[in-house]
């Protein structure tokens, strides 16, 4: 029996790839955020008053927090959403039952069979 994304019965299966997969694009989406934010600071080294307001902790954290903060939000949003959509996949199989507060799959599984 192959295990991938929703063919079986237990959600926790799926789990390691599911994080991985959300942290590739969370990295894939830092990357994409770290080429703009090294090209500013690198062309903000070049003004004088910049190079002087600042010291070498503060230029590191102009840089490196933006790609840090869309790699967190990347890659939590990623998990939510591959959760979700692994929890529609066995819902609408029907190989587990839905809960009194997950209203989202329950609506798609009703559009889907009504």
């Amino acid at each position: 029996m192959s295990t991938t994304l929703g063919s079986t019965l237990n959600p926790k299966a799926s789990e390691s790839s599911i994080i991985n997969s959300a942290v590739f694009e969370g990295t894939l989406n830092a990357t994409l955020t770290l080429i703009p934010s090294l090209l500013l600071t690198k062309h903000l080294m070049t003004k004088p008053g910049f190079v002087m307001r600042t010291n070498v902790s503060s230029r590191t954290a102009i840089t490196i927090m933006p790609a840090f903060f869309v790699w967190c939000l990347s890659t939590e949003l990623g998990v939510i959403t591959k959760r979700r959509d692994d929890g529609n996949i066995n819902a609408l199989k029907g190989r587990y039952k839905m809960e009194p507060g997950q209203a989202k799959v329950g609506e798609q599984v009703n559009k889907v069979r009504g």
